[in-house]
């Protein structure tokens, strides 16, 4: 004999799955804006400049790019600590 009724149990376990899988994808989403390795276009958004910005700010202020292959990343600490200096 179940305390629940079937109805009732059905609706307990539809909640609990909804919010599993809530809580599965929040936690993904952070984890993906918290990755510390940015592509350029990642870059670009997070720090909300354009690709020429960016470009520039390797040239004129010594950003450092992590290329692998054709790849090419920043890290964000490189750029936090850039945007940090512009700081007013």
């Amino acid at each position: 004999m179940s305390v629940l009724s079937k109805e009732s149990e059905n609706e307990l376990t539809a909640r609990v799955l909804a919010l599993v899988e809530s809580s599965i994808t929040n936690h993904e989403k952070r984890k993906e804006e918290m990755k510390r390795y940015l592509r350029i276009d990642e870059a670009t958004v997070y720090c909300g400049v354009s690709r020429q910005t960016l470009d520039r700010w390797v040239i004129q202020h010594g950003l450092k790019q992590i290329k692998i292959g054709q790849i090419i990343s920043y890290d964000r600490k490189d750029l936090d600590d850039l945007m940090a200096r512009f700081k007013v």
